[in-house]
């Protein structure tokens, strides 16, 4: 799954959290994370996208599969 997305490490820490039990540090460390690495990760994959030719086209999800 990780192959369809240009930044998973949002769902490592997702699952950090869960193993975690979503103790409050976890929580807080995922959510200022997510808010760094979605923005990025957005822009990331418009910059591959529009560098590189031979860029995968099955990596259509820059951040989370079927979401964003």
């Amino acid at each position: 799954m990780l192959q369809q997305v240009s930044a998973g490490e949002i769902l490592e820490w997702f699952g950090f959290a869960m193993a975690s039990r979503f103790s409050l540090s976890s929580v807080a460390f995922l959510c200022y994370t997510a808010s760094n690495l979605i923005p990025r990760g957005i822009a990331h994959h418009e910059w591959y996208k529009n560098k590189f030719d031979d860029y995968p086209i099955e990596r259509k999800w820059a951040v989370i599969p079927f979401i964003v």
